[in-house]
């Protein structure tokens, strides 16, 4: 299971089964980086995640304090066997209203 730092987090969080029960995907969004590679956000689409993805602030994606201040390139993989990376109470971030 990846694990990341909430505290800060501002964005709508739901777990496993209140995602299928919205009929979302679990996108993994990739942006250049070299700490952390990416961030899981439930979404509609590739689209919905990547958008959302981009209007996250850099301290949503990096723990470490030397973060850079911007990011670029994002891109969206849809998960298939979403079981295998997230618990089913697990909370991760929703993307869209």
């Amino acid at each position: 299971m990846v694990k990341f730092k909430k505290e800060n987090r501002k964005s709508q969080t739901i777990d496993r089964k209140e995602a299928i029960e919205q009929n979302l995907d679990l996108f993994r969004v990739y942006a250049k980086s070299v700490q952390l590679p990416f961030i899981l956000v439930w979404a509609k689409n590739q689209d919905e995640a990547t958008d959302w993805a981009q209007q996250q602030p850099v301290d949503e994606w990096y723990e470490h304090e030397t973060r850079p201040h911007f990011l670029e390139d994002f891109k969206a993989e849809k998960i298939k066997n979403v079981n295998k990376i997230v618990s089913e109470k697990k909370k991760l971030p929703k993307a869209g209203a």
